[in-house]
């Protein structure tokens, strides 16, 4: 039988790791849009910037 302690730790183990996987995706989109910025076609554009959703 499980805990009603075990039951949350295990409930907010998954929340943090649902955290850590949206942030490893932020920072690829970020590594990616800190690439495209590098790159020379890039420098011509006047397009604004890509803004990231922040987390909660």
């Amino acid at each position: 039988m499980v805990s009603k302690q075990e039951k949350l730790l295990r409930e907010e183990n998954q929340s943090l790791t649902n955290q850590l996987i949206k942030m490893g995706k932020m920072k690829k989109s970020v590594e990616a849009e800190d690439a495209r910025a590098m790159s020379p076609e890039s420098s011509s554009d006047n397009k604004p910037p890509e803004t990231l959703l922040l987390l909660k």
